[in-house]
């Protein structure tokens, strides 16, 4: 389990209300920030995504020099979307991937 997620929980089995989590990592100098503004969604699922619109973290990271590092946090879908809205950006090389397999395994579509 990575150090970060350790401290959104109380103890192995309960996970700490999003509120309280929200507070903890922007306590510690996180931003928090969907790669998706809005979209149209039938259901619950990642997959029903449709007609979404990015947020502007290209413009938020120019405007912030201070961002040493972009975590996409739940894993596959918001990678996925990554991708599909940020290719160029990406690709210019101004961005890195981590240094763990999953970072490489990720990026490397």
């Amino acid at each position: 389990e990575y150090k970060l997620a350790q401290h959104l929980r109380y103890d192995n089995t309960k996970i700490k209300p999003y509120n309280e989590q929200v507070r903890t990592l922007t306590s510690k100098g996180f931003a928090l920030w969907d790669v998706i503004q809005s979209c149209e969604r039938e259901g619950s699922l990642d997959s029903a995504i449709t007609k979404e619109i990015p947020n502007a973290i290209p413009t938020f990271c120019q405007k912030h020099p201070s961002v040493k590092r972009i975590v996409l946090a739940n894993g596959g879908t918001s990678s996925t979307l990554f991708n599909k809205h940020f290719k160029q950006w990406w690709e210019s090389g101004e961005l890195k991937p981590g240094v763990n397999e999953h970072s490489a395994k990720v990026f490397r579509k």
